[in-house]
C-alpha cells in the first residue's frame, strides 16, 4: 500500500462534490484559499481567523479542500507518531505515499493527506474544527520552513516595536504568561510555534507567529480579569470552588478570541525578535 500515488488518494474523495463554500486568508504575505462543501465549516473558520480573512483577489500561495465526510477507512499501513517533548499520548499516525503523506488522527477518524500542491482534510471536519485549524497553520508553517525559516517551541508578544520569544515545554504556562503580558500592554505574536528568519534590512532576526488562538485552562482565565468572559458563568461559578492543585491538575480547554477579551488589532504575526 505505501506504493499508493498520493493523487490517486486525493482524486476518491472529490467526485460529487460541490465546494462552493470559500475562505481566504492572509498570513503575513502568504495567502492561503480553503474550499469546502460545508458552508457550516467555512462559517466557524471564519470566525476563527477573522483577523486574518482577507476578500482580495490575489492568488493562493497555499490551496486546503476540507471535505464534510464520515471517517474515512482508508486500510493504509500507518505508523504511530511519537507524542510532542513533554506529552505520552499517541494522538496520530501517518504513511508515506508516493508523492506526499497521509496522517490520521485516532480519536476522531480525521484523515489528512499533503504533499506535491495538494492539502486535503477528509472526515468530520465541523465536529473538529480545531484539527482543520491545525492543518491550515501546519501547511503555513511547512511553507515558511521552504522558505528558510527556524522553527521553535515558543509564545511571543511584542511591544513597542520590540519582540520577545517565549519558550518552554507543553505545559510550562507560555500562554499563561504571555496573557498576563497582554494584560500589561502587549500585542499577542503566537501560541505555541515560532518562526524565526534574518530580517531584511539585516539587522538582527524577526519572528513571524502562526494564528493559532491560545488554549487555557480554567485556572488561567480564573486568574486574569480580560479573560474573564472567556469561560461560561455555570462552569466558572464551579471551577472558582477548587482548590488551586485541583484547577492545575484540571484539563478542560478553551479557546481565547483575542480581540474579543484584549480588543481588536491585538494579534500581529510578523515583527522583530529581540530577546
Amino acid at each position: 500500500m505505501k506504493d499508493l500515488n498520493r493523487s490517486t488518494l486525493v482524486s476518491q474523495f472529490f467526485a460529487d462534490r460541490e465546494l462552493s463554500n470559500q475562505l481566504t486568508l492572509r498570513f503575513t504575505g502568504c495567502v492561503i484559499q480553503l474550499q469546502s462543501d460545508s458552508p457550516a465549516l467555512v462559517t466557524a473558520l471564519h470566525h476563527y481567523f477573522l483577523p486574518f480573512v482577507t476578500f482580495a483577489g490575489d492568488f493562493p500561495d497555499i490551496r486546503i479542500t476540507a471535505i464534510e465526510a464520515p471517517p474515512p477507512e482508508l486500510a493504509l499501513p500507518y505508523v504511530a507518531k511519537t507524542p510532542d517533548p513533554g506529552k505520552s499520548k499517541i494522538k496520530e499516525e501517518y504513511v508515506d505515499v508516493i508523492g506526499g503523506r497521509v496522517v490520521r488522527k485516532r480519536l476522531t477518524g480525521m484523515v489528512f493527506i499533503f504533499g506535491g500542491g495538494d492539502n486535503l482534510a477528509v472526515g468530520p471536519c465541523l465536529a473538529n474544527s480545531n484539527q482543520v485549524v491545525n492543518f491550515v497553520n501546519n501547511r503555513f508553517i511547512a511553507w515558511q520552513l521552504e522558505r528558510g525559516c527556524l522553527l521553535g517551541h515558543a509564545a511571543a508578544v511584542q511591544h513597542h516595536n520590540r519582540g520577545l520569544a517565549i519558550a518552554g515545554i507543553s505545559g510550562a504556562g507560555k500562554s499563561t504568561l504571555a496573557l498576563h503580558m497582554m494584560s500589561d500592554g502587549t500585542t499577542f505574536t503566537s501560541n505555541d510555534r515560532l518562526l524565526i528568519h534574518k530580517r531584511d534590512d539585516g539587522g538582527g532576526l524577526a519572528m513571524c507567529g502562526v494564528a493559532k488562538l491560545p488554549r487555557i485552562n480554567p485556572g488561567t482565565a480564573l486568574n486574569n480579569p480580560n479573560l474573564t468572559n472567556v469561560i461560561p458563568v455555570e462552569n466558572a461559578e464551579h471551577f472558582a470552588t477548587l482548590s488551586p492543585k485541583e484547577l492545575w491538575d484540571l484539563e478542560h480547554k478553551y479557546d481565547v478570541f483575542l480581540d474579543e477579551c484584549f480588543g481588536k488589532d491585538h494579534f500581529d504575526l510578523e515583527g522583530p525578535l529581540d530577546g
